[in-house]
């Protein structure tokens, strides 16, 4: 199985996952930055913090860049869905 790091950048830093994770494929990869970026979102909002600038970065083996996600789009997205249903 492929393996996939997800670095966490915070407006100039960064913090780099060194272990990476086995997924299956790029589209597991997306979904597991995607409850990482929700898991820091909750304890940015938790703490007052601002999660403008935030963002998790999806490399694979090669080190290339294949996504990016957002911490504010992650947010975005889910007051979309929470707007939509109710």
């Amino acid at each position: 199985m492929p393996r996939y790091f997800f670095h966490i950048q915070d407006g100039q830093s960064s913090l780099e996952d060194l272990e990476g994770s086995e997924l299956p494929n790029e589209g597991a990869a997306y979904d597991e930055a995607v409850q990482w970026a929700r898991t820091i979102l909750a304890g940015a909002l938790a703490t007052g913090r601002e999660p403008a600038g935030q963002a998790i970065i999806v490399a694979d083996e090669q080190e290339r860049q294949i996504d990016i996600v957002h911490l504010v789009d992650v947010l975005a997205n889910k007051l979309k869905a929470a707007l939509a249903q109710g």
